[in-house]
């Protein structure tokens, strides 16, 4: 093993320690010394590779995001995808990947206020893409009055916001798998079809 693979399986070793410590724990609780500590690891080879804690959460989080984008564009179905099958693709990689879910729902509704606009360009790749597979979603469907393809794009987003939101903020934490599968179809059924029946 050359040099160049020792540092990057060193990197990427720091950095699984440290996912699990920032998703178990928040950006505020988590601590640097606590998993140095934890896992017998000197504090100089952290300090080599993240300048501070700053740098290793966002570390963790762009490993998230990218992780989260590589699996969808992955596993995506060849269209014409229906909205269900999207939001289920979510939901089955955030059951497969509950560090990935808690991590990227507490950066989402609770981030770092300092760090919240880098939080922000972290994410935006995958949030255009996102954007793209919604817009594909919803393109030749006929849309409720009102709204235009960008305006159906804007509400889908709001309910994914909403139920990252609803999952972090609850107060016995998250939800089990099935919990969670319950609650995002009920959601999204809502939000697709509304409440009301029209006659």
């Amino acid at each position: 093993m050359d040099q160049k693979e020792k540092s990057s399986k060193s990197r990427a070793g720091i950095l699984a320690l440290a996912f699990r410590e920032f998703a178990e724990k928040g950006y505020d609780r988590a601590s640097l010394n606590a998993l140095c500590a934890a896992n017998g690891l000197p504090k100089g080879l952290l300090y080599y590779y993240f300048k501070d804690k700053d740098a290793l959460y966002l570390a963790c989080l762009e490993e998230c995001f990218s992780c989260i984008a590589a699996y969808l564009q992955q596993h995506l179905p060849p269209p014409p995808l229906q909205p269900e099958a999207y939001f289920d693709l979510r939901l089955q990689f955030f059951r497969a990947h509950p560090y990935h879910q808690q991590l990227f729902c507490q950066a989402v509704v609770h981030p770092p206020r300092h760090l919240a606009a880098r939080i922000r360009q972290c994410k935006k790749p995958l949030d255009e893409w996102d954007g793209q597979v919604l817009a594909a979603i919803l393109s030749g469907r006929t849309l409720a009055a009102g709204h235009t393809l960008d305006s159906a794009v804007r509400q889908l987003r709001l309910f994914e916001d909403y139920l990252n939101a609803s999952f972090a903020l609850a107060g016995s934490g998250f939800p089990s798998a099935e919990e969670q599968d319950r609650l995002c179809r009920e959601a999204l059924r809502t939000m697709l079809y509304g409440l009301i029946a029209r006659g």
